[in-house]
């Protein structure tokens, strides 16, 4: 891809362009929400989201691929398929010609509204989930938007022999092994598979993580759901998930002026911050790979499409695109998640 009126952070190779069987358009989906006890209602009151009524929304899925559904295409020449038919039946167009039409998106992209603190847990590594039946799960978190005083845990901060860290963690004595972060609009954390970690309360969050469910909570600060009953904790899981050298703990990220910014080079995924004045164009050309674009701030558009603050679409691998800047605006562009 290339920056119109920037010279910098530009890869090599940006202008090859190899010849693809066809051309599509970027695809747009429709947000799933779904309700949590820890949720809100900013996605209302701060971003104009239209939500179901009286629920506290804690996630919106905006590119999914899962068991219990598969995003639905919003618009376009893909109307009325889902994520899982594009797959199936355009896998070439949409992944490139090596892609497996059998295997789920690799990549979730959800936004969090964190109005409670969310459970202590660990995600598992590749060994970890293989013994439990799970799957690896790392992730990234990009702040959108955080109260006064925000907070959140992520990683072990102190030696602590892997026997004791479960008692401890789920007495609440988590205040002297996990480490506490201030969170700031336009931070950054990746939390890779084994680091112990929970999001605080006024957070909202842009995850972008592997396509995996396996989540072993380890603390739920003893609250209930609207039936009374507490959430199920996976201490024997974590306690074989948990990554407790502390070289390995997360060193979170905070905002700065680059226009362009690589804040993750992973197997999993790469992610770059990019910020364009009013004006200013990204393109993307047919036939590199298949790329995510999620608008943090501001309007862009290309041709007949417009986005909007917090819009994720997908760019296909057969798609030439170019984004204008209408407002000043901030994005994160996810790629190099075939493997």
């Amino acid at each position: 891809y290339f920056f119109s009126k920037l010279t910098r952070g530009i890869p090599n190779g940006i202008f090859a362009m190899p010849k693809v069987k066809s051309e599509v358009e970027i695809i747009k989906f429709i947000p799933r929400y779904d309700e949590r006890i820890w949720g809100g209602r900013a996605l209302k009151e701060k971003f104009d989201r239209i939500l179901p009524i009286g629920v506290r929304i804690g996630e919106s899925r905006e590119l999914y691929d899962m068991r219990d559904g598969s995003s639905a295409v919003d618009g376009g020449e893909f109307e009325g398929m889902t994520l899982r038919d594009l797959l199936r039946h355009n896998s070439a167009e949409i992944m490139g010609c090596d892609w497996d039409a059998s295997k789920p998106f690799p990549v979730i992209v959800k936004i969090l509204d964190c109005q409670q603190i969310l459970s202590l847990q660990v995600h598992p590594d590749k060994l970890s989930a293989e013994r439990f039946g799970g799957k690896e799960k790392n992730e990234a978190w990009y702040f959108i938007n955080c109260a006064l005083k925000a907070h959140y845990y992520a990683g072990i901060k102190t030696k602590t022999p892997k026997s004791e860290i479960i008692s401890k963690l789920s007495n609440a004595d988590f205040d002297n092994i996990v480490a506490s972060h201030d969170s700031h609009a336009g931070d950054f954390c990746f939390i890779r598979a084994g680091i112990v970690h929970a999001l605080g309360a006024g957070n909202m969050v842009l995850e972008i993580q592997e396509n995996s469910p396996s989540t072993y909570r380890i603390f739920d600060w003893d609250r209930v759901d609207l039936k009374g009953n507490k959430r199920e904790l996976h201490l024997k899981e974590a306690l074989e998930s948990i990554n407790a050298t502390l070289s390995d703990q997360p060193a979170p990220l905070r905002e700065n002026d680059e226009p362009s910014r690589t804040l993750l080079e992973h197997p999993s995924f790469k992610i770059t911050r990019v910020r364009l004045e009013k004006g200013e164009t990204v393109s993307f050309c047919s036939g590199q790979k298949p790329r995510i674009l999620s608008l943090i701030r501001g309007c862009i558009s290309s041709g007949s499409t417009r986005l909007k603050a917090l819009q994720t679409v997908l760019i296909p691998y057969a798609a030439n695109a170019t984004f204008t800047a209408q407002t000043p605006a901030t994005f994160l562009l996810t790629e190099d998640f075939c493997k």
